[in-house]
């Protein structure tokens, strides 16, 4: 904080009676606390990615919700899905690493 006249330039200091740069320092110095603060407080992702449908969960792998639920009745997908009547919670996680080991497999043979 510097001294003009009798005002202590500071949050508080009329904008008439600062110069552009002092105007800028204090904008910079706003933004980055501001930007510390956010970052301290948005969390962190979570380590798993869940969805709670079948056609969200094959829009992802990018394919029809037919092909999703072939495979969940062949049971490809058993241990990736945990479902309590309606209700459903698929890992997306454990589906592609399902997807990168049949991928292994296939390549190894």
């Amino acid at each position: 904080m510097e001294n003009v006249g009798t005002y202590v330039i500071g949050l508080d200091t009329p904008i008439n009676l600062l110069t552009p740069r002092q105007l800028f320092e204090m904008m910079g110095d706003w933004q980055a606390k501001t930007n510390q603060k956010q970052s301290e407080e948005t969390p962190q992702r979570p380590e798993r990615w869940y969805v709670n449908s079948i056609g969200e969960l094959a829009k992802i792998l990018g394919t029809s919700e037919s092909t999703v639920y072939r495979m969940k009745s062949s049971g490809v997908l058993d241990d990736c899905i945990s479902q309590y009547g309606r209700w459903m919670l698929i890992d997306v996680d454990k589906v592609f690493e399902k997807f990168k080991l049949s991928n292994r497999r296939r390549k190894k043979k």
